[in-house]
């Protein structure tokens, strides 16, 4: 049986055989580069025109969402995230609008 040793700091992560066999110790892996930041080194920002939609009913749709925000704006897509066992609603759904503008409409 195999036990596994949550690693702490400083300490490098064991995982001891019963059998009194030597602890095994996994390899160092060197880690990678970091990944290139977007737009030519600029940090992530977050977006300006998609909105996160809360309190939606279980059965909200897609385009029960364009129904919804069209009044504010051009929609460029929308989701409304299913649960995929019900395939019903979770209650919070995704707007893409074309311009901040229209996602900033109160």
């Amino acid at each position: 049986m195999l036990l596994s040793v949550p690693p702490r700091s400083g300490l490098p992560a064991f995982a001891y055989n019963k059998g009194g066999k030597k602890p095994y110790v996994p390899p160092a892996q060197p880690l990678g580069p970091p990944s290139p930041s977007p737009a030519g080194g600029a940090p992530d920002q977050l977006s300006k025109t998609n909105l996160y939609i809360r309190g939606l009913h279980p059965g909200t749709t897609d385009q029960d969402l364009v129904k919804l925000c069209q009044p504010y704006g051009k929609i460029v897509s929308t989701k409304a995230i299913l649960d995929k066992t019900t395939n019903k609603c979770k209650g919070y759904g995704f707007v893409d609008f074309d311009s901040p503008t229209a996602a900033q409409k109160p």
